[in-house]
């Protein structure tokens, strides 16, 4: 909550944070749909892979 508050009186910490958000949009997968879509995938069928084998 004190997040919250802070966040919303700083006016340079909301900047900060848009621009972060945007530079990371660059280069985090989670921004690409596709590929976070493959790869979350990949990681389902390597836990099932693994639980099953054992």
């Amino acid at each position: 909550m004190q997040w919250g508050i802070k966040l919303g009186l700083d006016q340079n910490l909301r900047e900060e944070i848009r621009y972060q958000l945007r530079q990371s949009r660059h280069t985090s997968p989670l921004w690409n749909a596709k590929k976070f879509t493959i790869d979350m995938e990949k990681a389902y069928k390597e836990i099932w892979q693994n639980n099953h084998d054992n």
